[in-house]
């Protein structure tokens, strides 16, 4: 399944341009000449590679010089393939999924999937086009607000009872891994154990459609002088999206905010004490998440999440995630200040912000 190990970079190059090949009648149905007749003749003139491996997913980003008998054009595509069936198989049904939540609102749909060959493992997509959020020259609340309303439309409105034992994994797993005193871990165990407690009756869980990565997602502004009102009725831009695997068949819906405002919160603290700044950017992104959120479900978020947000756990635990890839790669990081901050959004929870909303 797939090919894990595609050798030299002329290698890679040369099973791309086979992938390019097969695509031709794809790329070549839209394409018509000044009368409106459809091209008869494309090839694959030249094209540049560049390949990430992404913990369960090889990802080329390719871009493709087409030949026809009219003018030349370069297509910019991202192919993903797969050691396994079901990871392929799994991001082909997410896509599906992403795809019918986004279809309720008209500025937001997934890339293009343009190619598919299972036998191979692959599936390609058209590279997103637009720019990166912190290019639109946006406010930290107005990128905060519009993250939230991204949120919310691919979280979707069906709420579940949450599965912990997932996350109550992995925070054995970090805590084991952090490198604090024992008085300190068994602090923080007690708080985890309070966090874990608040949320074992909630309706947090969804069942996710790609990883929320904003590298991955691309916008167009559609009007200047960009307000809440407009974000919320569609009006400011247009977004694409680019699928990401999630090998999770569940995840509380505060696990996607934290990954945005973990390292945030940390440095800030790590400067100030505080982390003011960081709540109000989290007050902003529920705003937004909230504005969509309410055109899914009838469920208000003090019913999904009745003894109040698990943004203090998701917190901590996305920093303690960062934080051990960062010792993994043996770069710094301030393991004082780590340990302080740990303890402070634990016993202090200074992220139960639904009151402040």
């Amino acid at each position: 399944m797939g090919r894990s190990r595609l050798g030299s970079e002329l290698e890679m190059k040369n099973w791309v341009m086979e992938i390019a090949d097969a695509m031709i009648p794809v790329m070549k149905e839209p394409c018509v000449d000044s009368e409106g007749h459809p091209f008869r003749y494309m090839s694959v003139h030249d094209l540049s590679v560049d390949y990430d491996f992404q913990g369960e997913v090889h990802q080329i980003t390719a871009s493709i010089h087409y030949l026809t008998e009219g003018e030349d054009f370069t297509e910019d595509v991202i192919i993903r393939y797969f050691d396994s069936i079901y990871n392929y198989t799994l991001e082909l049904s997410q896509y599906d999924r992403l795809l019918a939540r986004t279809n309720f609102f008209g500025n937001i749909e997934p890339v293009d999937r343009i190619y598919m060959n299972e036998e191979d493992g692959l599936i390609v997509y058209k590279a997103p086009q637009g720019v990166h959020i912190m290019e639109l020259g946006l406010s930290d609340e107005m990128v905060a607000f519009q993250c939230g309303v991204i949120m919310g439309i691919l979280h979707g409105g069906d709420t579940s009872i949450l599965d912990l034992e997932r996350y109550k994994d992995l925070s054995a797993y970090l805590i084991y891994h952090m490198p604090f005193t024992d008085e300190t871990k068994e602090r923080l165990i007690d708080g985890l154990a309070e966090e874990f407690s608040l949320i074992t009756h909630s309706y947090a869980g969804y069942e996710p459609v790609s990883h929320i990565d904003l590298d991955h997602i691309r916008f167009a502004p559609l009007e200047d002088n960009m307000t809440k009102a407009k974000i919320l009725n569609g009006d400011a831009f247009y977004i694409e999206v680019m699928p990401i695997l999630v090998t999770h068949p569940q995840m509380d819906r505060m696990e996607d905010f934290a990954n945005l405002f973990a390292e945030r919160g940390f440095i800030e603290y790590q400067k100030t004490g505080k982390v003011y700044d960081t709540v109000t950017m989290l007050i902003a992104c529920m705003e937004g998440y909230e504005g969509y959120f309410e055109q899914y479900s009838s469920s208000p978020m003090d019913r999904i999440y009745p003894e109040g947000l698990s943004l203090d756990l998701h917190m901590t635990l996305a920093i303690w995630m960062i934080a051990l890839k960062f010792m993994e790669a043996a770069e710094t990081i301030n393991l004082t200040i780590l340990s302080e901050y740990s303890e402070f959004v634990l016993k202090k929870t200074p992220f139960k912000i639904y009151d402040h909303i």
